[in-house]
């Protein structure tokens, strides 16, 4: 399977877990999303989605770390090249490390679920 097929299907598979996790099958989306996962593993939406779906499912610190990884891919996409800065990536890491460190188990579930 070439690389852009494998992409395809990895979002085919993350298309079929947001109709279940907005079915509230929270449980099958994150099957879904962590086959998506597997295929493209640092892809923020799917990793924000399975963050959502962990939260719904009741799972805090699973949830957070999905995030963070969502979040830090974002920040590694947007801080290449030119925009490799030191200062703003130690901008970036303190704002997700301060909300890891903030964030209770009860306002992470509230936080993040959609």
């Amino acid at each position: 399977m070439s690389n852009g097929t494998e992409r395809l299907e990895a979002w085919k598979t993350f298309l079929r877990g947001r109709i279940e996790q907005e079915k509230g099958n929270h449980e099958g989306a994150l099957k879904a999303f962590d086959t998506a996962l597997k295929i493209d593993p640092a892809n923020p939406a799917f990793l924000t989605a399975r963050g959502n779906a962990l939260a719904k499912l009741g799972k805090p610190e699973e949830a957070m770390v999905s995030q963070l990884v969502a979040s830090y891919s974002k920040l590694a996409v947007k801080l290449t090249g030119k925009n490799d800065k030191a200062d703003t990536w130690v901008a970036g890491l303190e704002q997700m490390l301060k909300k890891a460190e903030t964030l209770d188990k009860k306002s992470i579930l509230v936080d993040m679920c959609w």
